[in-house]
């Protein structure tokens, strides 16, 4: 017997050139495919079908700019939980013993810059630090003790390599939905190793 498809509705095995292909789906007959439209399964993933034809709609429609606040949300989320432990790198505040509340920034070393400069550092993992609220938000990250503490951290010569780097990089809608992706699978990974 040569190759064979199982019915969607009735499952009985028919060779492959006797079924009724509809979509992907193989059926004996019409009346079993038109029986398989009325049940639950087939509602269920008409449904499922059109959930995900919309979830692809609405992300065309996203533009450069949400797309931009989207990545950038899900990086400092990540920064947040990779120093979760870390004292903040500007003050040295230890962090809160239950390692929630908000208390915490993801503080650039250098700006992010305004959206429309395309700053290189704004995604650069070594220029962003947990740095607690008082610091990076009224003291506009307190920069001198910070540079001391991320020298301490990775290093003057990449500190350096930061402060002398002038790149500039427009982000496209691929650049930035792959940071997101990749922030979220890190925060993820951290979130699962260190709770």
């Amino acid at each position: 017997m040569g190759k064979t498809r199982r019915c969607k509705s009735c499952k009985k095995k028919l060779p492959i050139d006797e079924v009724v292909i509809v979509n992907i789906n193989a059926f004996c007959t019409w009346e079993c495919c038109i029986a398989y439209t009325k049940t639950d399964a087939a509602r269920k993933r008409v449904e499922k079908m059109r959930r995900m034809e919309r979830a692809e709609m609405k992300d065309k429609q996203k533009t450069l700019r949400h797309r931009l606040a989207e990545a950038q949300i899900a990086f400092n989320s990540y920064i947040r939980i990779r120093d979760k432990w870390k004292p903040c790198v500007s003050c040295g505040t230890p962090p809160t013993e239950h390692g929630r509340g908000g208390s915490r920034d993801a503080s650039h070393y250098l700006a992010r810059g305004n959206p429309n400069s395309g700053s290189f550092h704004r995604f650069h993992w070594r220029n962003v630090h947990s740095s607690c609220k008082k610091c990076n938000r009224f003291l506009a990250g307190n920069l001198v003790p910070y540079r001391v503490e991320l020298i301490k951290r990775i290093g003057l010569d990449r500190v350096e390599e930061i402060e002398n780097t002038n790149k500039i990089k427009r982000w496209n809608h691929t650049d930035l939905k792959r940071i997101k992706v990749l922030a979220n699978r890190k925060r993820r990974l951290y979130e699962k190793k260190f709770r």
